[in-house]
């Protein structure tokens, strides 16, 4: 069985540029240690699988495992 049209996608490419970079750290950076009543506060950015509301190391570590990957094309 072939798998067609399968997208390997991202979450930590908050920009959307098909690629986990620099730009999408600058986000994460912005939303660091916020919680849904900071100003700051980036829903993109919850990237734990438990998304508690919150933007802490458990979100690092997914993003972290993410750097500097691409999605694959269609």
């Amino acid at each position: 069985m072939e798998a067609v049209g399968v997208l390997n996608t991202c979450n930590a490419d908050f920009d959307g540029s098909g690629a986990v970079d620099l730009l999408d750290l600058l986000i994460f950076a912005n939303a660091w240690l916020t919680g849904l009543v900071d100003p700051n506060w980036d829903s993109r950015c919850d990237l734990s699988y438990d998304k508690d509301d919150w933007i802490n190391y458990g979100d690092f570590v997914v993003f972290s495992k993410q750097w500097q990957t691409e999605a694959a094309a269609e």
